[in-house]
Parts: C-alpha cells; sequence; structure tokens
C-alpha cells in the first residue's frame, strides 16, 4: 500500500523552509501522488540541453547544462545523470551551484520507520544512489530561466553513454515535465583524473613564504 509512502512525501515536501524534492528517481507516477507538485504536464515548455559543441566527456571537464522555457519560471526540479530512466546508479557530481540548490544526498534526522520512504527533515536520501550525483532546489520559490548547472563526469570510464534526466516543477496549478538531455559519450580513451600537485605546490610555496616573512620581522 502506497498510502503512508506519498503521505510521508507530502511532508517532506511542505515541511521547514527548505524544500527538496522528496524522490530519488524520475517516476512521474510518484510525484503526481504528492498534490504539491500537481500532475504531469508535457505541454509545459521546458527544455533541457547541452551547451552547443561540448565534446565526449572526461572526468577534469565539467558539463555545462541548460535549462530553459521561453517565458517561464519553474519551483522546483531534479536532476541526475545515468545510463537510464529509472536507474538506482547517478554517476558524476553537480558542481558550482548557487544557494537555491542542494545536492539530494539526504541528511535525516531520524531513519525511515517500516511505513515511510523518508525519516524527518530527509532529503530523500540520495546518496545511496551515488553521493553528489543528484540535484534538487531549496525552496519553491518561482525562479528565473534560463537556468546553468555544471556536472562533473565520474573518475572512471562509463560503460556506456548516458543522459541527463530531469523533472521540472512550474507550480501545483500547472504541473510538471519530465525532460532529459543526451546522450552523451565518454572520451576514448579516457583519461585520469588531474593532480592537484600543482595546487598543493602553490600552497606550500605560500606557507614557505609566511614562514619566512614571519621570521624576517621577528629580526626587527
Amino acid at each position: 500500500m502506497r498510502f503512508p509512502i506519498v503521505l510521508a512525501a507530502v511532508a517532506a515536501a511542505t515541511a521547514g523552509s527548505v524544500v527538496a524534492f522528496p524522490f530519488c528517481e524520475n517516476d512521474a507516477n510518484a510525484v503526481s501522488e504528492v498534490k504539491v507538485y500537481g500532475n504531469q504536464n508535457s505541454a509545459l515548455g521546458y527544455q533541457l540541453t547541452i551547451k552547443e559543441g561540448t565534446p565526449p566527456f572526461d572526468p577534469n571537464t565539467p558539463i555545462e547544462i541548460l535549462l530553459d522555457g521561453a517565458g517561464m519560471q519553474f519551483s522546483s526540479l531534479q536532476l541526475y545523470v545515468s545510463d537510464s530512466r529509472y536507474s538506482k546508479n547517478h554517476t558524476g557530481k553537480w558542481v558550482d551551484f548557487g544557494s537555491e540548490y542542494t545536492l539530494l544526498d539526504g541528511a535525516q534526522t531520524t531513519p525511515p520507520t517500516a511505513n515511510t520512504k523518508f525519516g524527518a527533515a530527509d532529503n530523500a536520501g540520495c546518496e545511496k544512489y551515488g553521493k553528489g550525483a543528484t540535484l534538487s532546489t531549496t525552496s519553491v520559490d518561482a525562479k528565473k530561466l534560463p537556468a546553468k548547472f555544471h556536472w562533473l563526469p565520474p573518475p572512471n570510464q562509463p560503460a556506456g553513454s548516458l543522459t541527463i534526466w530531469g523533472l521540472v516543477v512550474q507550480d501545483q496549478a500547472n504541473g510538471f515535465k519530465v525532460v532529459s538531455a543526451g546522450p552523451i559519450s565518454a572520451a576514448n580513451p579516457y583519461p585520469a583524473v588531474k593532480s592537484d600537485a600543482a595546487t598543493v605546490s602553490v600552497g606550500a610555496a605560500a606557507i614557505v613564504s609566511l614562514v619566512a616573512g614571519v621570521a624576517l620581522m621577528s629580526m626587527f
């Protein structure tokens, strides 16, 4: 019976000032049951695209993804990258996003019970699908379009192509739309993750300079 699950999702979607999306999968039927998001509406003008000219992805270069809809706004969204829409393996991680957005890794203050899908104050707990791999919004306030997002591919080469999956909510009255972009393919050969040696060297040089400065000042 799904009724307790739906009630838990409603509580997660409406409790407090932070309202992250309470689902890990792009499941339109499940989202429709949470009435605050309205019903699926394929007529909405939202489009998800990948920046034109983007080469095959590699683990060192974030991919720019654009959400647009001429003259439209949106209130909530869910984004992840996987090989299929209902995959429980979300890959890569979202980077360089503003305060309007949050990762759905989940910060449970109480554990889920046998009859509920979410614990109190839980952002769906999507870390089990991939840490940092599922993005949402922090409120249901209206947000302007276009909106840009950056996805950093995983350190290890995926077995096949990937797709960006999204679910965008306009409001309760107008509902939501399922969107996607891709598929996208990995660079071949797939490069290794670049070392942070340069950053470490710069940091070490700064420390040496600071110590030298302090020593020089102590001489006076």
